[in-house]
């Protein structure tokens, strides 16, 4: 199996096309938003740069922060080999226009929660 920082790739299907997502080290489910950019036609770099992106980054961190945890930048945009991987929330806002996938993305991220917590399943 694929791994990104010794962590598997997880393949979730949308349409016939394939997204990859990954769980990382700090229990966090990131989904490669370079797959989800191309399908969509979107520029990642504008949306980054975007103030609602850089408010929802900011956001992330300061909330995790402020319940004890110990996240990092990378917990919300991880740069890996010039893919880039999007916590949940920040795809959210990157796929508002695109309401199908958007509630796809939150019932698959549901289906990966349970299994990680329960393997049996």
């Amino acid at each position: 199996m694929e791994t990104i920082k010794n962590t598997p790739i997880v393949i979730g299907n949308y349409q016939g096309v394939n997204f990859h997502y990954i769980f990382n080290e700090n229990d966090r489910f990131l989904i490669n938003a370079s797959d989800i950019a191309k399908h969509f036609n979107i520029d990642l770099s504008a949306f980054l740069a975007n103030q609602e992106a850089d408010r929802w980054i900011k956001h992330l961190l300061k909330k995790a922060n402020t319940e004890g945890k110990s996240r990092t930048i990378d917990d919300i945009v991880l740069i890996e080999n010039g893919i880039y991987y999007f916590h949940k929330f920040l795809i959210y806002e990157l796929t508002k226009p695109y309401h199908d996938f958007y509630w796809w993305i939150d019932e698959f991220f549901y289906d990966l929660m349970v299994k990680y917590q329960n393997p049996l399943n």
